[in-house]
């Protein structure tokens, strides 16, 4: 894939991602099936957890290398 049709896969796929975000929220305040405080609290700790894991995993290889 060249440059150019990656940058416009990775855009579109990014605004297909938001989209579902949206009317899920949209589907948990008008169902009360859940509170979508908690949900979005849970999808931004997904996106730390994805955002620390080259850190941790950083942290956890030094750790056995010298032992």
């Amino acid at each position: 894939m060249s440059v150019k049709d990656a940058v416009k896969s990775m855009g579109v796929n990014n605004i297909i991602r938001y989209l579902v975000l949206v009317i899920v929220m949209m589907v948990l305040i008008y169902t009360k099936f859940a509170n979508p405080m908690f949900a979005f609290c849970g999808y931004m700790g997904m996106k730390l957890s994805a955002y620390l894991n080259p850190l941790i995993h950083r942290m956890c290889t030094k750790k056995t290398s010298k032992q």
